[in-house]
């Protein structure tokens, strides 16, 4: 099946087969994927909490209002973007050196220029730009997941605020968007797929 073949097979899955989990083997293509998503600068202002305590879920659930998916996906995926861009800059920074002094000095032109960038932004939009980049890498989960033939379904429909006291997240981080991966439940059949005609998406 080729990739556009995959993409067409996808669907938004609303509840999961609970009985069905997924490999290590296929979470880590997902993640993969997620990693090797394109943001700007390369800065990747996020990152992927996994979550599988039931307890957590459970909470999860209720400030995502019931839906299904947070107890019967196999895996929840919680893309958190971090907003104290300065810092990301700098642990980005460390870890392309190796953190060695000589080479971060040799990227000093353009870790100036993002840093110029980022402290000429206020902090509501760095909060638009990081939850940018998130949701640039849950494309990548997604369409990972059509490859491998895995069930997924985004999700926004929660309370951000009461996720991030939920997830215990520190300040300058917060929950963007849910990535609910498994295998669709059989006795509840997606809708038909339907996009608008190409000609009306693509425009010259």
């Amino acid at each position: 099946m080729s990739f556009l073949d995959s993409l067409n097979w996808r669907a938004a899955i609303k509840s999961f087969d609970k009985t069905k989990k997924l490999s290590e083997s296929d979470l880590t293509k997902i993640t993969t994927a997620i990693q090797m998503a394109p943001t700007s600068y390369g800065l990747q202002p996020f990152y992927v909490k996994v979550v599988r305590d039931e307890a957590t879920r459970k909470k999860l659930q209720e400030a995502a209002y019931g839906q299904d998916q947070f107890a019967s996906a196999s895996e929840i995926l919680v893309f958190v973007r971090t907003t104290d861009v300065v810092k990301r800059i700098g642990e980005h920074f460390t870890a392309m050196s190796g953190g060695k002094a000589e080479a971060r000095a040799g990227l000093k032109g353009y870790e100036d220029m993002i840093m110029g960038f980022a402290k000429s932004k206020d902090d509501a939009f760095l909060d638009m730009w990081t939850a940018k980049q998130a949701y640039i890498a849950l494309g990548f989960g997604l369409a990972a997941c059509a490859e491998l033939k895995i069930d997924s379904c985004p999700m926004e429909g929660f309370l951000p605020e009461k996720f991030d006291e939920i997830l215990n997240l520190p300040k300058g981080e917060h929950a963007s968007v849910v990535l609910a991966v498994g295998y669709r439940n059989p006795a509840m059949a997606p809708l038909p797929k339907f996009r608008m005609p190409l000609n009306q998406i693509v425009k010259s």
